[in-house]
């Protein structure tokens, strides 16, 4: 009985290693093209939507879009009633920074709109010239909600649910490899796992990113949460950076079995846990409040 595990086996094992990998970088392709046949699905729905506009020489429209985020969907279970009238908002810190000073978002809201009553009239007459410098620079154009403007804002949408891979797959991947530096046995399975994790987790974390860029261009912040919103967006850059370098780092320490390699390997998933925690924070400051971690 002769040996099969020659060159020639050697080659027929590395040849399905080379087609998985190709399947790994085809599933970026496949998550794209996904999201423009969504987008263009979407489009389609939301025509009629868009032909009902009116200006505001009309009565106005009941209240489909956050004052505090122009252009985001309004949340029906988030509320706070002002004068008599009932305000929709978005999310919780947009609510916060409504009832804290309503009268700033009294001009992008139907209820409040000219004509809709004289005593409305009287009330905004005194704030309509501040109220409109303050909102130049967050209008957004019709023209923004259709073609390609449209699929970057679609496609940002999945930001909250893609930037959750790349969190679990670090921290898994920095796990796994302090389980590996101090375990006596069983080293190479951790070893391996962390591999595995942070070239998936840099996979991922920049599809996260790329998604994030989208969720930014249209995104619409009042002034106090601007500073947290750029933090957000640069540790974020940094943080999928860094990971791509964690993944070329552990590649090559483990191809040349150099320890050097992985000592900076270790150094960079360190730093990459913390940046990750860092955007995660100030992710959490956009959603829920400047305040969120208050006791």
């Amino acid at each position: 009985m002769t040996d099969n595990f020659g060159p020639g086996a050697l080659a027929v094992v590395r040849h399905p290693l080379r087609r998985r990998g190709q399947q790994l970088l085809f599933l970026p392709v496949c998550v794209i093209a996904t999201l423009l046949i969504l987008a263009t699905v979407s489009n389609a729905d939301e025509k009629h939507s868009h032909a009902n506009s009116q200006s505001h020489d009309e009565v106005a429209s009941p209240q489909t879009e956050c004052p505090v985020m122009v252009g985001n969907k309004i949340d029906p279970s988030i509320y706070s009633d002002f004068r008599g009238k009932r305000v929709f908002l978005c999310c919780m810190f947009c609510y916060e920074a409504f009832t804290k000073d309503p009268e700033k978002y009294l001009d992008k809201l139907p209820q409040f709109s000219i004509g809709d009553s004289e005593a409305d009239e009287n009330a905004a007459s005194g704030h309509n010239e501040i109220d409109n410098a303050s909102a130049t620079g967050h209008e957004h154009a019709d023209d923004d909600q259709h073609g390609l403007a449209r699929v970057i804002r679609f496609a940002g949408r999945f930001h909250p649910i893609a930037v959750h891979f790349p969190i679990a797959l670090i921290m898994a991947a920095a796990a796994a490899e302090l389980l590996g530096f101090f375990a006596s046995t069983g080293k190479s399975l951790f070893l391996n796992a962390s591999r595995f994790m942070i070239s998936v987790g840099a996979l991922s974390g920049i599809t996260a990113w790329i998604l994030g860029l989208a969720t930014g261009a249209s995104a619409n912040f009042p002034p106090e949460f601007i500073r947290a919103f750029d933090m957000h967006r640069w540790v974020g850059t940094s943080a999928s950076f860094v990971i791509v370098v964690c993944a070329v780092l552990c590649e090559l320490s483990y191809r040349r079995n150099n320890a050097a390699g992985r000592t900076g390997y270790r150094v960079a998933l360190v730093l990459s846990v913390v940046l990750m925690a860092m955007t995660g924070y100030l992710g959490g400051t956009l959603v829920y409040g400047l305040d969120h971690y208050t006791w």
